[in-house]
């Protein structure tokens, strides 16, 4: 009777063991993954936080240069026209355009996108109608692209029309969308939105 008593307890002693092996390395790993999420959050706030400040501060230099008459202008409505180049069979370029009158100009612009979940971002490449692009990133089907007019001693360097405002490759998984938030996208010149929604482009059917 004493060996099997002995017997058992060395079973749950042996089980108990065995629990224990299995359980530690598990939360190990999601104690990882855990501080991975919590320091990718952090990542992400101090990022944007980052191009917040960024962005005030070109702001602030362009309005003061403004005040000091050190800055040439020119002003009229600006609209963003697009060209959709097929890559291969899944994959698609659209290059967007800053478009208007020539030598327009322009302080800052948002272009927030949305798309499909049929469709996957490739890769997103700054353009030249800006100087700086302080905002260039996409996630859960929303593209976000802003372009600053850059204070540079005594001049601006401003938004350029006619000139590439971003592109976006994109690949293909079945038949999709992308098309402008009207919400969310607009263009500035100071402090006045520029945009015309009706001459930009509508719904891309890819």
């Amino acid at each position: 009777m004493k060996t099997k008593i002995i017997m058992l307890l060395a079973i749950v002693l042996a089980i108990g063991i065995g629990a224990l092996i299995v359980y530690l390395p598990l939360k190990q790993e999601k104690d990882r993954l855990t501080n991975q999420l919590a320091r990718s959050s952090e990542i992400e706030k101090g990022l944007n936080s980052k191009i917040k400040e960024m962005t005030t501060i070109q702001i602030n230099q362009l309005e003061e240069q403004k005040k000091a008459g050190l800055a040439g202008k020119k002003e009229g409505l600006v609209y963003f026209s697009q060209k959709t180049i097929p890559l291969s069979n899944n994959e698609v370029q659209i290059d967007i355009f800053l478009s208007g009158e020539k030598n327009t100009s322009v302080d800052a612009a948002d272009l927030v996108l949305s798309y499909t979940p049929t469709l996957r971002i490739r890769e997103i490449k700054k353009g030249s109608a800006f100087p700086s692009y302080p905002r260039n990133m996409y996630k859960d089907g929303v593209i976000t692209i802003t372009g600053l007019a850059l204070p540079q001693g005594n001049t601006v360097t401003y938004g350029k029309t006619g000139e590439v405002y971003a592109t976006i490759i994109l690949e293909k998984q079945a038949k999709g969308t992308v098309e402008i938030n009207t919400k969310n996208t607009q263009a500035y010149f100071s402090g006045t939105p520029i945009l015309d929604f009706t001459s930009s482009f509508k719904p891309i059917e890819l």
